[in-house]
């Protein structure tokens, strides 16, 4: 759950028959997407949110999101073409 500038990122093919763990992680991920967004949305709600059970825990445990953000958005302020 990191941000990336958009013009930074880029699609990869995977070969099946040679890349099989590679193959199998993104088969797991599109599997288990709705799972996997609903959790991680979650989590960045609740890693700012002070009445939240995992504050605490979350706060020592998890990334300063909203930081990656603004770094993020500093990144790409900085090296618009």
């Amino acid at each position: 759950m990191f941000p990336v500038p958009k013009n930074q990122l880029k699609k990869i093919k995977i070969d099946p028959l040679v890349d099989t763990y590679l193959a199998n992680e993104e088969r797991q991920i599109r599997k288990h997407w709705a799972e996997i967004n609903s959790k991680s949305i979650a989590v960045y709600r609740e890693r700012y949110d002070n009445d939240s059970r995992n504050y605490h825990f979350l706060n020592k445990t998890c990334c300063d999101f909203k930081k990656l953000e603004e770094e993020c958005d500093r990144w790409e302020r900085e090296h618009e073409n």
